[in-house]
């Protein structure tokens, strides 16, 4: 008998405010992560890449993320792949991977990470600069 493992762990910037939602005893929380990587191309250029993730998890992890995580904090997340098929709204049956969370740690909340982009400024600017987005996540995105 083969053994398996189906183990996550991901450290990323939030994309969205968690959704939750209560149900009696119960939490469950999702959201979206995303993490960043580069390479070097064909020809010899870097590649930046972003990949986006689903994140669910309940009880007291949901919990936890309502009060704590929120749009640009860093996470770690460690959980399990999980995929399940849904029929959207004109009916077609879709298929979505998850990463289902047994913990969500904070890293770093939003102020922390604009205090010390701040810091790291020069101290003389010809021009003020407009800020880049954290963790390069895309309000666009429809997750």
């Amino acid at each position: 008998m083969l053994a398996s493992l189906n183990e996550v762990k991901l450290i990323g910037t939030v994309g969205q405010e968690p959704e939750v939602r209560d149900y009696g005893d119960s939490s469950f929380a999702r959201f979206s992560v995303v993490t960043d990587s580069s390479y070097k191309g064909p020809s010899g250029e870097k590649v930046d890449a972003s990949e986006w993730h689903h994140v669910v998890c309940n009880g007291r992890a949901a919990s936890q993320v309502s009060e704590f995580v929120h749009k640009g904090c860093l996470v770690y997340v460690s959980g399990k792949l999980k995929t399940r098929k849904y029929t959207d709204k004109t009916g077609f049956v879709r298929y979505i991977t998850e990463v289902n969370a047994f913990s969500v740690l904070l890293l770093s909340t939003p102020e922390d990470r604009s205090k010390k982009r701040k810091a790291a400024a020069p101290v003389k600017q010809a021009e003020p600069e407009e800020p880049e987005p954290i963790g390069g996540w895309n309000d666009d995105l429809p997750y």
